[in-house]
């Protein structure tokens, strides 16, 4: 009896992530929120409804990227690694690969918008492009290293070790 007992208490521990780590980043007006929870990066875009999102998980599992701003209000996820998907308001969710390298949906305030990226095809770092990855804490490093104009709030769970 003991054994199941440990065996649940386990279970129990390893399903429970707890993990909530936000991230702000602002350009020119412009907001995109990250949040980060159990296995899901969610990218939301001028508060608005909908989200382009990333699932990862277990050893290895993660996604990096670029966040690319443009003077207009736009936005876009530029990727190579990683599952992104959107969720649009009424909570249709798609697979971004079902449309090929590009994805953007338009918006009052600008277009918010995803582009499968190779190797090599990264722009140039002009001040309104930054690193996007995970865990937080290593994009954060990463960025601190970068010469750019956008403004980027770090709020890392204390959990987020991996």
């Amino acid at each position: 009896m003991n054994r199941l007992a440990i065996v649940a208490v386990v279970l129990f521990y390893t399903s429970c992530c707890g993990l909530h780590t936000e991230i702000t980043y602002e350009y020119k007006g412009t907001v995109i929120k990250r949040i980060d929870e159990c296995g899901i990066t969610s990218f939301y875009y001028n508060d608005e409804k909908g989200r382009i999102y990333a699932t990862y998980s277990g050893i290895g599992g993660d996604f990096s990227g670029l966040l690319k701003f443009e003077d207009d209000g736009g936005v876009m996820i530029l990727s190579g690694n990683g599952a992104f998907y959107t969720e649009s308001a009424d909570g249709t969710v798609t697979v971004l690969s079902e449309f090929g390298p590009y994805y953007v949906a338009q918006s009052e305030k600008g277009n918010f918008g995803f582009q499968r990226i190779l190797s090599g095809e990264e722009p140039e770092f002009d001040g309104s492009v930054c690193k996007i990855m995970f865990p937080a804490i290593v994009e954060k490093n990463k960025n601190e290293e970068i010469k750019q104009e956008i403004k980027i709030v770090y709020n890392i769970d204390e959990n987020e070790w991996w």
